[in-house]
């Protein structure tokens, strides 16, 4: 009988706080460039304004949102991942299709002591979109360890 190696994880909680704080850092500059060629009208001002404030209620809120709803799971034969807020979605990704494994850390990661592990495949084929952007197929942010779970898809990968 197979032993059964299931690992399931979260990711880390400050990424709701790294997130908020880079965007807020975003929209200032956004705002600071508005205001300097749009000064002279009122209405936009006000709108983005609104839209600033806006902004700096719904961020947090989708990001805990995004962090509750982010879990993933290392079986002996697969690596799973869910995510989601709006849309969920469910990633299943076979250890004989793992190609590469990198671990990253931006300067906003560094500030937080976060890092975010990339499981790249073969034939993968580009719909893996996160935070509007296109991701690695395997893509989870906010750890706060990397190298364990980085090191267990090795040892599972090579059984």
């Amino acid at each position: 009988m197979e032993e059964k190696n299931n690992f399931i994880g979260r990711i880390d909680k400050k990424l709701v706080f790294k997130e908020s704080i880079k965007n807020f850092i975003i929209l200032l500059f956004i705002e600071f460039y508005i205001l300097s060629v749009y000064y002279y009208y009122v209405g936009y001002l006000i709108l983005f304004g609104i839209f600033g404030v806006f902004w700096i209620i719904f961020v947090p809120f989708y990001f805990n949102a995004f962090v509750n709803n982010f879990t993933y799971e290392i079986t002996n034969e697969f690596v799973k991942i869910n995510w989601g807020v709006f849309t969920h979605t469910k990633m299943t990704i076979p250890f004989n299709r793992i190609q590469n494994i990198s671990v990253s850390n931006g300067v906003f990661d560094r500030i937080f002591n976060l890092n975010t592990i990339k499981i790249e495949t073969a034939g993968f084929n580009g719909s893996s979109i996160m935070f509007g952007m296109l991701r690695s197929e395997g893509y989870i942010p906010g750890l706060k360890d990397p190298n364990k779970l980085e090191e267990l898809i090795n040892k599972l990968k090579i059984q």
